[in-house]
């Protein structure tokens, strides 16, 4: 029977590299450390030049001890990648802790960057943008960043708010003058109209960052959308989750509850406020299990875009039937993110041959009712 070699990613890698290069190599020859380096690209009108591939302070901290964070970070940069991501929020601040101890002695050698939390609810504000950030230069041990980033904008309403005053954009403008940040931008990962909302402000950003692989190939995607008004602006393009990412999970444990809160804003709006409110305590645990498993844990996965998930879920619920208030739910939720009624009432006919007339009239009759209103 045939066994197929099992080889390391490192191993894989090389090859990979190897074969891209137009350069055959012996297995022997795979055991010595290979010349290579990753090459560096322009960061958008500016003349500094980063490499096309970074490193992550999320992965970096899924190592088991800081020593193996340490190496792989060094390792990477012998390899020439010198753009480093980060977040305040990774790991509870463990990710920027490892990253500026794999950094020691080598700060001037990479691009660095982080991101804030004014997303997080009760951290909108200037005052808490920038005590976010001096947190985040000590535990990456240095005196300023090369980009500081704005984390996760996921709606209008926070598109809109950071720009209010007192909000991050007046943060930014203030870590740029006290010389704590060099460049700025903002990342989100649901939609790419939110970031156009933001790029219609015609703020002088540096940097974009928004999930772009394969599946975003679509006319709604963030390549079609985005990209061309990033670079009529000459504003970099920053990509993540280009393979998928682990497993296409963005949430971790800790994370979960927040980031599917956030989603069910996005698609939602301020009624999941409301819905938070009055719902009765002993009944609230259900609530933040449906933020975290149902959109936590599903609806942040890369992969597909959130106007498709969200046309995914009504053709599960008309399909059970018998929930007709989630069916209406998501017909407003739907509406929300962009999917018209025309588009929702050619996908119940679609399905007639599979759920039956009583399941499609009731769905027809939701999204008429919801329409109308």
């Amino acid at each position: 029977m045939y066994q197929p070699t099992l080889r390391n990613r490192r191993d894989f890698l090389k090859t990979v590299g190897a074969a891209g290069a137009g350069v055959a190599l012996s297995g022997s020859a795979l055991a010595e450390p290979l010349d290579l380096h990753v090459p560096k690209r322009k960061l958008g009108r500016h003349a500094e030049m980063v490499s096309s591939l970074g490193i992550g302070g999320h992965t970096l901290a899924v190592a088991k001890t800081v020593e193996e964070s340490t190496r792989i970070a060094h390792e990477a940069i012998d390899y020439g990648i010198t753009f480093f991501d980060n977040c305040w929020e990774y790991h509870q601040g463990r990710g920027e802790e490892w990253m500026g101890a794999a950094l020691a002695g080598k700060r001037d050698r990479v691009f660095l960057m982080t991101k804030v939390c004014t997303h997080l609810p009760g951290q909108q504000s200037k005052d808490k943008a920038l005590a976010m950030l001096d947190q985040s230069l000590k535990r990456l041990r240095t005196d300023h960043l090369d980009l500081w980033q704005i984390h996760q904008v996921g709606s209008a309403a926070e598109a809109d708010a950071i720009f209010a005053p007192g909000g991050a954009i007046e943060a930014v403008e203030s870590a740029r003058q006290q010389g704590k940040i060099r460049y700025c931008g903002f990342t989100g990962h649901l939609n790419p109209q939110t970031h156009l909302r933001v790029l219609a402000r015609q703020y002088p950003f540096d940097t974009v960052q928004m999930p772009l692989s394969v599946f975003d190939s679509h006319d709604d995607g963030f390549q079609k959308l985005v990209i061309p008004e990033l670079l009529k602006q000459g504003i970099a393009p920053l990509a993540m989750k280009t393979l998928g990412g682990n497993g296409q999970s963005t949430t971790t444990a800790d994370t979960r509850q927040e980031k599917g809160l956030a989603v069910q804003k996005a698609i939602f709006g301020n009624v999941i406020d409301s819905i938070y409110e009055k719902s009765p305590q002993n009944q609230l645990h259900i609530q933040k299990a449906l933020s975290a498993n149902c959109f936590g844990d599903y609806y942040t996965r890369t992969g597909l875009e959130l106007k498709k998930r969200e046309l995914l879920t009504f053709v599960i619920l008309i399909s059970l039937g018998g929930v007709e208030s989630q069916v209406s739910a998501h017909v407003q939720g739907n509406l929300n993110v962009g999917n018209d009624k025309d588009l929702l009432i050619g996908v119940v006919t679609q399905l007639i041959p599979y759920i039956g007339y009583p399941k499609t009239l009731n769905a027809i009759r939701a999204i008429n009712e919801v329409s109308a209103e």
